[in-house]
């Protein structure tokens, strides 16, 4: 019983960390130069699961999940969340693309663009940013 247990676990998934800075624009026109150190609209914290789920949380352009399809360091990557700009907060979706190198540590660059619905109207922002990951 134990061999049969032992041959149906799977093995561990690995979870990468990424921390990226760069500009993103909140809707107010364009993009603002990255404060030095930068801020915190100039900072996105995301998460990827070994089976390529990504979670991003920032203040522009919002707190986002989805599913992210890779090849050879490339990726694109969409979804859904709440997406933030300088007019407000709504639901809404985003894509990605960006590169990313293997091993422990990564090296990360990543634009993406988010449209969303609020009370307001339609809101739109982005982010072109760079960073590194570590994978657990």
């Amino acid at each position: 019983m134990v061999c049969a247990l032992l041959m149906l676990a799977r093995p561990a998934a690995a979870t990468t960390v990424i921390a990226r800075f760069g500009p993103p624009a909140t809707g107010g026109g364009g993009t603002n130069p990255v404060s030095l150190p930068p801020a915190l609209v100039d900072t996105e914290i995301s998460v990827v699961t070994a089976g390529k789920m990504e979670f991003n949380i920032s203040v522009c352009p919002g707190i986002l999940i989805g599913k992210r399809f890779d090849k050879d360091g490339y990726y694109g990557s969409g979804g859904a969340g709440l997406v933030i700009t300088q007019t407000g907060g709504g639901i809404g979706g985003y894509a990605a693309i960006g590169y990313e190198t293997s091993g422990t540590v990564k090296f990360n660059a990543d634009f993406k663009q988010a449209i969303g619905l609020a009370a307001s109207g339609l809101l739109s922002s982005y982010a072109l940013r760079i960073g590194a990951g570590y994978e657990f």
